[in-house]
């Protein structure tokens, strides 16, 4: 059985040919008329004057391949360019007419811009393009579930790498899930490294509930340190961290001199907050709003206070919650999910969205390369990563590079702007 190789580049002919000709024939089109070499490792492609019919013409070392292939009831879609030559790339969806570059461009204006479908598809229809909501929608889960999912579970890999992981979740509403009604709550889990980290990553995740076994799976045997929501009475503290931000002393590590001062300054504060706590948590009504603000306090003490015991971690989780904030502006304005697909998708393009700001990369230009790259690779197939921040000499775009192993060889996907094929 012939078998072409996923990364294989396949030529096309622009003009039609007298179909009688053979292997000889083509391979003299190949160089006289594409300007190609015949030999080299790439598909060329002809069709007849009634593109019902082509002809594929491959060298593998050994000799010449000749395809035909013939459409009973149709017609092969030939791109209409001025070049006598062109590059065939794979559709990231098969069987639809949508491009990497169209695919692209809803996912960023909902996910990046907050643009929900139904008023894309007003905006499409004023201009004269009739494209439905429904429509894009299955593009948004057929790229995520095909392809942008792999990329998502490598990053899940390299966020359980990290030394320190923001955690915080905020509600979804999903319409149409087993078992539970319409106008109940589901829940966005978000994930984020540390604002320090040299390979910044964010991750979302769809969970029907709020329980402690999502965490508990997501992270699995995450032995770092994991920052989540606290009681916040730390303005006093803050003058603390500001200090510990500044400049670096001769002979100390930011971590080291961070852990010092709030050895320092930062503790004896806790200290006499929290004898305050423990006064005042017999003078006020158990159930009145102070009662429970102290009450809840005095429960999270061990773990709204751990943070003084490592320099690397922050006072605060202020940066996931950054990164929660883009999904909470596009959730007023697309309302809800309408299936369970539709909110995995979205944690999923979310995820590639946030990263993507998190590395200062520009999303549709990532998503295009992305979206051009993966269809070319096997579907279901492993993704082995191994993420590392870069700064070009030429840009001041940082990169989270996403190695993807299939066969042997090893294929890098960056995130910039610049499209990279390495090794």
């Amino acid at each position: 059985m012939f078998r072409l190789d996923a990364d294989l580049k396949v030529y096309l002919h622009r003009e039609a040919i007298d179909f009688r000709k053979g292997i000889n024939g083509l391979a003299t089109l190949v160089g006289q008329s594409m300007g190609q070499d015949s030999f080299a490792r790439a598909a060329y492609a002809f069709r007849n004057r009634g593109g019902n019919r082509i002809k594929l013409l491959i060298y593998d070392r050994t000799g010449f391949w000749l395809l035909i292939k013939r459409l009973e009831q149709d017609r092969f879609a030939w791109p209409r360019r001025p070049q006598a030559v062109m590059e065939l790339t794979a559709q990231p969806l098969p069987g639809c007419g949508a491009d990497a570059a169209t695919i692209a461009t809803v996912m960023t204006g909902k996910y990046a811009d907050g643009m929900p479908l139904y008023r894309m598809e007003a905006v499409l229809g004023r201009v004269g393009i009739a494209l439905s909501r429904g429509t894009m929608g299955h593009w948004m889960i057929g790229a995520s579930q095909r392809h942008l999912q792999r990329l998502h579970e490598a990053m899940h890999a390299v966020l359980l790498a990290q030394p320190l992981i923001h955690g915080d979740e905020t509600r979804v509403q999903v319409l149409h899930e087993e078992g539970k009604r319409a106008q109940s709550q589901s829940y966005m889990w978000v994930y984020r490294s540390a604002e320090s980290s040299t390979t910044p990553v964010v991750l979302f995740e769809y969970q029907p509930g709020r329980g402690q076994q999502y965490p508990q799976a997501f992270l699995q045997s995450y032995a770092g340190t994991l920052m989540t929501d606290g009681y916040s009475v730390w303005r006093t503290l803050t003058q603390v961290e500001a200090l510990a931000r500044g400049d670096l002393p001769a002979g100390h590590t930011r971590a080291d001199y961070t852990h010092r001062l709030r050895q320092q300054h930062s503790v004896p504060v806790l200290s006499v907050l929290r004898t305050w706590l423990d006064q005042q948590a017999a003078q006020v009504l158990p159930k009145s709003l102070l009662g429970e603000a102290i009450t809840y306090a005095r429960n999270q003490w061990s773990y709204l206070s751990r943070y003084t015991d490592d320099g690397n971690a922050p006072i605060d989780n202020n940066a996931v919650e950054r990164d929660i904030r883009p999904f909470t502006t596009g959730r007023k304005n697309w309302l809800f999910s309408d299936t369970v697909a539709g909110a995995q998708s979205s944690a999923v393009i979310y995820s590639l969205m946030l990263t993507c700001r998190a590395c200062g990369v520009e999303p549709y230009a990532h998503l295009c390369h992305v979206l051009t790259e993966l269809p070319l690779r096997a579907e279901g197939q492993t993704c082995t990563t191994c993420c590392r921040l870069t700064t070009p000499a030429a840009s001041r775009h940082n990169s989270t590079t996403v190695h993807v192993a299939r066969c042997g060889e090893i294929r890098a996907y960056s995130l910039t702007a610049v499209v990279v094929d390495a090794r």
